[in-house]
């Protein structure tokens, strides 16, 4: 209960603190709360991202993921990734993934900004929705909200945090 709220609160500092250009207000009684911007670059996007909470995430989403990698003209970023899935397993590194990420933002053609993650044992490409994102007063990414694309259509919206 401590962490959710305190995770919230965050959230609301954040908000606060990087409301510019772009970004959506709602009134909440007397306060005004700035909201997920939409996606129109992703610049800054290279750090640690821990998904809040990471406990009840759905098998073989992620629940923690390193980004590595450069950012590209016309607001795309790719690099290598390594990250932490959810799966029932009992062998040591198990839930461990490595491999190459492709991040596009927002443009007409595609209409939603997706990190594609591609497995370098597998080969396996999972996409992950980007329904908006929040940047500190330095310009990097410190929170995304995303959906996983599966098969059976999207997952549930989640929250990723920049750790470092």
């Amino acid at each position: 209960m401590r962490a959710s709220l305190a995770v919230a609160l965050s959230f609301l500092l954040l908000g606060s603190l990087t409301a510019c250009d772009g970004s959506e207000e709602a009134e909440i009684g007397s306060t005004t709360q700035a909201l997920f911007t939409e996606v129109p670059d992703f610049d800054g996007l290279s750090g640690f991202y821990k998904r809040i909470p990471s406990l009840f995430a759905p098998q073989g989403e992620i629940t923690g993921v390193w980004l590595k990698g450069k950012d590209m003209p016309g607001g795309l970023s790719e690099g290598t990734y390594q990250s932490t899935v959810q799966k029932v397993c009992f062998l040591p590194g198990c839930r461990v993934e490595e491999g190459g990420y492709r991040a596009m933002p927002n443009n007409p053609v595609m209409g939603v900004a997706f990190i594609s993650f591609t497995s370098a044992e597998t080969r396996k490409t999972d996409y992950y929705i980007v329904d908006g994102i929040l940047r500190n007063l330095w310009g990097q990414i410190v929170t995304m909200q995303m959906r996983h694309s599966k098969e059976q259509g999207l997952g549930l919206p989640f929250i990723v945090q920049r750790v470092f």
